[in-house]
């Protein structure tokens, strides 16, 4: 009996160890909480961070993807460019047909992830313009819904 009672006096410590570390950043300290309601019930908590550091991370990310997608135009314009060679490869060497297939492959997976890079950066230009635009206070709760 003593001993049951001593497990669940650790277990029950480790979920408050757990609590309080939920409520903490990565130097310990406490994290203030923001309370937003998403609709329909639904009640999020999320850190509190300032408006300009949140804006700061959404360039970030921004300039992130804008350097992601010269990459992939660079990649696709490199594709296209080979394709001459590919088909004589393809052609005239043995197992020519699983290496055209691969490049086919590579070439179709480069053009939908830029495909994909380029609405997003689209739609996250439109939501900073947005965001620039709108007031501190009411910054923070949308951005926290994008």
């Amino acid at each position: 009996m003593y001993i049951l009672r001593y497990t669940i006096t650790a277990v029950l410590a480790l979920f408050s160890l757990g609590a309080y570390a939920y409520d903490t950043d990565a130097t310990g300290n406490f994290s203030e909480m923001s309370t937003i309601d998403c609709g329909n019930g639904l009640v999020a908590r999320v850190p509190a961070t300032a408006p300009s550091e949140l804006m700061n991370q959404v360039r970030t990310l921004r300039s992130e993807l804008l350097v992601r997608q010269t990459e992939l135009n660079e990649k696709v314009a490199e594709d296209e460019s080979n394709t001459t060679r590919d088909v004589i490869i393809t052609v005239v060497m043995p197992g020519g047909l699983a290496y055209g297939a691969y490049r086919t492959l590579q070439y179709q997976k480069s053009q939908d992830e830029l495909e994909t890079i380029t609405g997003d950066l689209d739609q996250l230009s439109k939501d900073l313009q947005m965001l620039e635009s709108v007031k501190g206070s009411d910054r923070v709760s949308m951005l926290h819904r994008l």
